[in-house]
């Protein structure tokens, strides 16, 4: 019904990055031109707000269905929408950075830090990521970015496809080259650069953040290791739970009734295809299941990601 409005259906942002390439082709059809490194699923951050796809809000901006509508949002108090799901395609090594809290982010000004969380689609061929670090102080820590004694300072770690990878604020991380991840955040766009190899974007090399670096850096470290999610869950399957969000998976071989949606949820489908609540979906398509009291069916053979916010009355 043009009028429902429990599916809100978002259409993708695409972001060009120095680190992509065009493997997200696989997913979108309408991929544009160009080096696409980041596909923005679910987002109402002002450097990219998604699009309505369906129903009676189409052609609006999720910010502004977001603040009008409250109640659709399980009334919602957050001065503005919390998360921001993307999928990222690392062609080549993104930076080795991190993330503020959300305590030094708005000292800077920022609304959020970045919490972040990753299921990993599709590893790269080294089955590594570069998650935390080995200094023990902020001396050696410094030291060791002022030599480039990388190998001294970063852990890698092994992942594989359908790893799932948390990343608290203040954790050094790097997606290497080849790796396709989701990734679930806090809507923020904030980033401290603590290495970028050197190479040019459009003729210059792009800014370092060292000094802020080393203010919101763990140290020690406090990264936790990647861990296999649990597959062919054909229940809902709570694979983690964070400061900010709750992330489910759910395998679907027919139909799935959800009895009533209490908040709202963000919706990927990974895998397969089917309907949501007659919905057409199909891998790469991005929902948000708005507050019902009322049964909403998901049908077909499909995985989903589900992410629900922290309750902020």
């Amino acid at each position: 019904m043009k009028s429902d409005t429990r599916v809100i259906k978002l259409a993708p942002i695409f972001q060009q990055k120095i680190w992509g390439g065009r493997n997200l082709a696989e997913y979108f059809n309408n991929l544009p031109n160009g080096n696409i490194g980041e596909c923005w699923l679910i987002s109402a951050h002002p450097h990219g707000d998604t699009t309505v796809a369906n129903g009676p809000f189409a052609g609006l901006p999720l910010s502004k269905v977001y603040n009008e509508n409250r109640h659709l949002f399980g009334n919602d108090q957050s001065a503005d929408f919390p998360l921001l799901v993307k999928i990222i395609d690392a062609t080549d090594n993104l930076s080795i950075q991190v993330h503020p809290d959300d305590f030094y982010a708005k000292k800077c000004g920022e609304k959020h830090g970045k919490e972040e969380a990753w299921l990993i689609l599709k590893a790269p061929p080294t089955k590594k990521i570069i998650l935390g670090h080995h200094a023990t102080s902020k001396e050696q820590f410094s030291a060791l970015i002022t030599n480039h004694k990388w190998d001294e300072l970063l852990k890698h770690e092994y992942i594989d496809d359908h790893y799932f990878v948390p990343v608290s604020p203040g954790t050094i991380h790097s997606i290497l080259s080849g790796t396709l991840l989701l990734e679930i955040q806090q809507s923020s766009d904030l980033t401290y650069r603590v290495y970028d190899y050197d190479r040019l974007d459009n003729g210059t090399k792009r800014v370092l953040h060292i000094q802020e670096a080393l203010t919101v850096t763990n140290i020690p470290d406090t990264s936790i290791k990647p861990r296999l999610a649990p597959q062919s869950m054909t229940r809902k399957h709570q694979l983690y739970q964070g400061n900010y969000f709750v992330i489910n998976t759910l395998r679907i071989t027919n139909t799935y009734t959800f009895k009533n949606v209490a908040y709202y949820h963000l919706l990927v489908v990974t895998a397969g295809y089917g309907k949501i609540n007659g919905n057409p979906c199909a891998r790469g398509d991005a929902f948000i299941l708005t507050t019902s009291k009322h049964p909403l069916t998901i049908e077909g053979d499909l995985e989903l990601v589900i992410t629900t916010p922290e309750r902020n009355d």
